[in-house]
């Protein structure tokens, strides 16, 4: 009896050493918020939406300004497309080899930044060029920087630059569109509507600015194209209505206080 009262006192002894009392948290005593805020790394915002399926909306939204593109310049346009996208196509297979990582032509990511570089050049431009400008767009403005999502230039218009510097002649030479109204005209190449009003005082009629029936790049020439493309991705919500608000509002606003003070 009396060695298993010493064992118990024994036991009891062991366990508060083991287990020692706890002390109390000083940091209860701090004032808690109302409202705990939780600490993640980003994306913090989540949707349905993939980067395959935005991309190939952006794709549907090119088809207006392409279609009219092939109306007005012909098979130049369509080549010049072709090419654009064909090269975009391959050098981005090439860097995604090179790189040792799965195939990327599925995301529509390089047909785009192909549609994109054709349509900000002129009908005329030589086509190897174009395709040389594609090249540099995929390989230099996007996958030296890491691939998509990780480049700091638009692909597109690095190509665009790429060309405007190695080729300021040729990019810079506009053809008019084939149809009836230029049926008569002989000229190989003319000044766009704003060189022509620049330089000449001459001022292009507003329903073929609107429709684009005059000289230009190829994705430049038809305002109402360009406007249903902007209106699809609107509805879509791929893009926000307040970035293409701001940029022409702000060109509005400042050309015409700068042409009011010096017409």
């Amino acid at each position: 009896m009396v060695n298993d009262k010493i064992r118990e006192i024994e036991n009891t002894v062991t366990e508060k050493k083991v287990f020692p009392k706890k002390k109390p948290d000083p940091r209860s005593k701090l004032a808690k918020p109302a409202l705990m805020l939780i600490l993640n790394s980003s994306p913090h915002l989540h949707t349905n939406k993939s980067v395959n399926k935005i991309m190939w909306s952006v794709i549907i939204a090119l088809i207006p300004v392409m279609a009219m593109s092939f109306y007005y310049f012909g098979i130049n346009a369509i080549w010049m497309v072709l090419t654009c996208v064909l090269a975009s196509l391959v050098t981005e297979v090439v860097m995604n080899f090179m790189k040792k990582e799965k195939i990327t032509i599925f995301d529509g990511s390089a047909i785009i930044t192909g549609m994109l570089l054709a349509l900000t050049l002129p009908p005329s431009f030589r086509l190897s060029s174009a395709a040389l400008g594609a090249i540099i767009a995929i390989a230099l403005g996007k996958h030296i920087f890491g691939g998509l999502g990780y480049n700091i230039f638009n692909p597109a218009l690095l190509g665009r630059a790429f060309l405007q510097a190695s080729f300021p002649v040729a990019i810079t030479t506009w053809s008019n569109p084939i149809t009836v109204k230029y049926s008569a005209i002989d000229a190989v190449s003319t000044a766009t509507p704003l060189g022509a009003f620049k330089f000449e005082k001459i001022l292009t009629n507003y329903s073929d600015l609107f429709t684009g029936n005059i000289s230009g790049s190829l994705g430049e020439t038809s305002a109402i194209a360009i406007l249903l493309g902007g209106i699809f991705l609107l509805i879509l919500k791929n893009a926000d209505w307040r970035i293409p608000f701001g940029f022409l509002g702000s060109v509005v606003v400042f050309s015409g206080i700068f042409w009011m003070i010096d017409p």
